[in-house]
């Protein structure tokens, strides 16, 4: 797990977070008797002004890959049929004490127009206020999707500078199965959460070539989580 320090955004102050990076770190982890893994270590807020460090894990296997981010035919996720799904039924049938362990998060839900740019843009773009005509820029639910930048840190500090740099070549790049979120994303397409911050339908997504890209939110695709456990850090 390394260390990241972010200057301020439009949302947030400034932050340093802890990511595991590379190609297989030892980031598994048991939840819902099901094998997650652990993106890193993050300040979050849970909507009422508290910011505590939780820990941010991803499901190791995609829960489908045929589900819409939203079958309406917007971006708009405080009523996408995914959002509702994930915090409903999903929710709804996880465990009594994987639901304990889950909080209220604020996912921020800054947008892009453009699939250009490194993991820091990416990050300042998702805390950014920059979003389509009367769009939220945050939203605050129990389980929601990775960040673009949540794929691309994975390459900092020489693991993958093209990825890291620029994620729009990281599909060509020879390194990019160095990252272990390559491994889960399995030649598939995989729901992110940013929508597109120019179109009313556009969100983006990964590709199975491991291109970010940005497509329409009514079409099937896959879907991974990311929650934010209840634990405290000591």
């Amino acid at each position: 797990m390394y260390t990241f320090s972010h200057p301020a955004t439009e949302q947030t102050g400034a932050l340093t977070d802890y990511r595991y990076i590379g190609a297989n770190p030892n980031n598994y982890v048991i939840f819902n008797n099901e094998l997650w893994r652990i993106i890193g270590v993050f300040t979050v807020e849970d909507g009422n002004g508290n910011a505590e460090q939780r820990l941010k894990i991803v499901r190791n296997e995609k829960l489908s890959t045929g589900m819409s981010w939203d079958s309406n035919e917007t971006n708009k996720w405080d009523n996408a049929s995914l959002n509702t799904y994930l915090n409903s039924d999903y929710y709804s049938n996880l465990s009594p004490e994987s639901k304990n362990m889950i909080v209220d998060t604020k996912y921020y839900l800054g947008g892009s127009d453009t699939n250009f740019g490194g993991a820091e843009t990416y990050y300042n773009w998702e805390r950014g206020t920059t979003v389509y005509s009367n769009r939220d820029t945050y939203w605050i639910c129990k389980i929601a999707l990775m960040y673009p930048s949540d794929i691309f840190y994975i390459y900092a500090l020489g693991v993958d500078d093209t990825c890291y740099t620029n994620v729009d070549n990281c599909s060509g790049s020879s390194g990019k199965t160095n990252g272990w979120l390559y491994v889960i994303n399995n030649n598939s397409h995989l729901w992110l959460l940013s929508p597109h911050s120019e179109s009313a339908d556009r969100v983006f997504n990964l590709t199975e070539g491991f291109w970010l890209y940005n497509t329409y939110s009514s079409i099937p695709d896959g879907v991974n989580l990311t929650l934010i456990c209840h634990h405290k850090l000591k």
